[in-house]
């Protein structure tokens, strides 16, 4: 099942922290109706786990749910939203 991924709205992050160190997802809100996704990170040892694409697949069905529309300004949220049609009324 893999770390739980949970939700910081104070900050505007959705994270998981492993052994002391954090892997996050940040965004900003724009105006009412939209998330931007500014930026990704996960610490070198937990890369290559699909952390990121979880914290993304989340952060999306967190905007999906709250009737939001979605900005990629993170190169990594963007190649995401470009591999998962499923996403695509999000843009």
């Amino acid at each position: 099942m893999g770390p739980k991924i949970e939700f910081d709205s104070k900050h505007k992050k959705f994270f998981v922290s492993m052994n002391g160190k954090e892997a996050v997802l940040e965004f900003v809100e724009v105006g009412s109706d939209t998330l931007n996704f500014t930026h990704t990170y996960v610490p070198g040892e937990f890369r290559g786990q699909g952390m990121a694409a979880k914290l993304v697949e989340v952060g999306l069905k967190y905007a999906r749910d709250q009737g939001k529309k979605v900005i990629a300004s993170c190169s990594y949220v963007k190649s995401y939203l470009d591999t998962h049609a499923e996403f695509n009324e999000l843009r």
